[in-house]
């Protein structure tokens, strides 16, 4: 049985639906390559009833088992370009709305010794 937590009841509708595609892609890459869920389940040495809840719930599946899931299915690059700087628009307008400046933590001259 899952855990719940406040973040997982207050996930949004879009993310939601992002991730049940995600998922619904995710059991059609097992199937093109003609892998049961058993085989999948052993390879990512997880069991069956995990490789079931992330095609069908994968909000209440581990990153890290998502992540064993895409390496088997040789999705990885994939996984990597997910929050790419040069994908991020909105982080690229921002950027841009504040003159190029990058924002970084403020230096002091103490150096902490």
């Amino acid at each position: 049985m899952s855990k719940n937590s406040l973040a997982h009841n207050a996930l949004p509708l879009q993310v939601r639906e992002a991730l049940l595609r995600l998922a619904q892609n995710l059991k059609v890459a097992r199937q093109r390559r003609k892998m049961t869920q058993a085989q999948l389940a052993q390879k990512v040495m997880v069991s069956v009833g995990t490789i079931i809840r992330l095609e069908r719930t994968p909000e209440n599946v581990s990153l890290s088992v998502l992540a064993q899931v895409l390496f088997v299915l040789q999705l990885v690059p994939e996984l990597a370009a997910l929050a790419s700087p040069e994908r991020d628009t909105i982080g690229m307008q921002l950027e841009l709305a504040r003159g190029g400046v990058r924002v970084s933590r403020q230096q002091t001259s103490d150096p902490g010794f």
